[in-house]
């Protein structure tokens, strides 16, 4: 959409009658308002569909949609258009993390997801260079092309998702053993039979956690995720919700749907704009590809802080230029850098791929699903707020708007640094022990190099099955098997 919107005279703003500010920002924005609904569908049903028929029916759901929009002739059809896409986008933006999570090794789980990321910031350089070609159409192709290209990624997706495996942990989950096995097995190599000792151990892993959960909360209710106690499960929702909240009011999405408008505020011209955008996109792509090798390596933490911090500098670096008017070419110059390299801190300061990956990796196994779909309800309910209020922000108070974000990015890293635990390195089983150590306001977020480290560990009687087995010993024990 950031190619074909802000500026009058182009077919798009023919078609639906030059909408302003306001009504541009409403037809944007209400894809998040679609994307949402998908999340929640997640929080109730995602455990009913599973992780891979998820992505199969939320695939469909956007070509749906995606036709809709690129077919539209009126402002509802193509609002329609868009809130039936987010339907589907919702629904495989809070379960991909949660399926990626659940089947890669704690060794590069960070590297995988990244790689969603990576293909997510490729969607954003793909869009902009097509809406830079499509602009020299003169019929409504220049923006019904662009508009229903992601229908083709979509029924890719959809398409692959159904014959890919189930999630290992989902089918214990649901009891299906034998098939979690399979699919262990399967993850582990060819010649892995579903009787090597390092799959049972893996899978007796996964059981003994499953049990100890049901054993600490009983038959799942949803009043679970409003309650402390030993799993700490609000805490951990509130993490996985904020960590999206933080990532969506950074300034990203800001930047990303309206960058073209951004540059016409510098005072550029409009092919300049495109072309800008387009090479900006290009760099932000290329610097997508830098966490792959740092975000095992530095861990979470320590990389969205730094990026975090690098953003906070250009949005005060952007808000100082834009402030001496389009006039002054050397300031110019500097808020078109300024916005170059707050893409580059996003993208490598692993912003695109953490938010996804972070609440599976600190969310109970029963509550997982519903803690990443409660993450990214949180994104595109923030991602909303900031698409719609953005071109009447820019509209109306101009370059002061970016002061808003730097403010919020300083607030955000002191946020990380004492409220966030890295989970680096960690099966997904060995992470519920961060949450039972470290003071009382914290919780582990600093001051536990490793949580899992603790030599003279007791147990307490709700780390004992009820054959007396300690749990907790199982659990830290995990990392025996991390080839799986």
């Amino acid at each position: 959409m950031g190619g074909v919107v802000g500026y009058s005279g182009n077919t798009f703003a023919q078609v639906f009658d030059n909408p302003n500010p306001t009504v541009t920002g409403l037809m944007v924005s209400l894809y998040e308002v679609g994307c949402m609904f998908g999340s929640i569908i997640i929080i109730f049903w995602g455990d009913n569909l599973g992780r891979r028929m998820s992505l199969v029916i939320g695939g469909f759901i956007v070509i749906l949609g995606t036709v809709i929009q690129a077919s539209s002739f009126s402002r509802v059809q193509f609002i329609v258009g868009r809130i039936v896409a987010g339907l589907g986008n919702g629904m495989n933006t809070s379960t991909l993390g949660t399926y990626q999570s659940e089947t890669c090794p704690a060794k590069n789980r960070g590297r995988v997801v990244t790689c969603e990321g990576i293909m997510a910031i490729g969607g954003v350089w793909i869009s902009y260079w097509l809406d830079f070609g499509m602009s020299y159409a003169k019929s409504t192709v220049q923006w019904r092309l662009p508009l229903a290209v992601p229908a083709i990624f979509a029924l890719a997706m959809s398409g692959v998702a159904f014959f890919m495996p189930e999630s290992p942990r989902w089918l214990a989950l649901k009891n299906r053993d034998d098939e979690a096995k399979e699919v262990l097995a399967a993850l582990a190599g060819e010649d892995v039979r579903t009787d090597d000792e390092s799959i049972l151990e893996m899978h007796n892993t996964i059981r003994q956690a499953i049990d100890y959960e049901t054993h600490m909360s009983g038959e799942f209710s949803f009043r679970e995720l409003f309650t402390g106690g030993e799993l700490q499960n609000f805490r951990r929702i509130c993490l996985c919700f904020g960590i999206q909240l933080m990532e969506e009011m950074g300034g990203i999405n800001l930047i990303t749907y309206y960058m073209s408008n951004v540059f016409l505020q510098i005072g550029t011209g409009h092919f300049l704009a495109l072309l800008l955008s387009g090479i900006n996109s290009t760099t932000y792509f290329i610097s997508s590809f830098v966490p792959i090798w740092l975000i095992d390596r530095f861990g979470r933490k320590s990389l969205l802080i730094y990026g975090t911090i690098g953003m906070m500098c250009m949005m005060i670096m952007l808000t100082i230029s834009l402030s001496f008017g389009p006039a002054n070419f050397t300031a110019g110059i500097f808020a078109i850098l300024s916005i170059f390299l707050f893409n580059i801190f996003y993208a490598t300061g692993g912003w695109m791929a953490t938010p996804f990956l972070y609440p599976s990796e600190i969310s109970t196994l029963r509550l997982r699903s519903k803690g990443s779909a409660i993450s990214v309800l949180s994104k595109w309910m923030f991602n909303f707020l900031v698409v719609m209020i953005s071109p009447v922000a820019m509209a109306n108070i101009g370059w002061r708007t970016y002061i808003i974000f730097a403010v919020l990015n300083f607030v955000f890293i002191f946020v990380l640094f004492f409220f966030y635990p890295e989970t680096k390195g960690l099966e997904l089983e060995q992470v519920d022990k961060i949450f039972t150590g470290g003071d009382p306001i914290t919780r582990g977020a600093i001051g536990m190099r490793r949580p899992l480290g603790a030599e003279n560990h007791q147990p307490s009687q709700d780390f004992l099955d009820k054959s007396g087995h300690d749990l907790s010993k199982h659990i830290e024990d995990v990392g025996k098997s991390s080839e799986v």
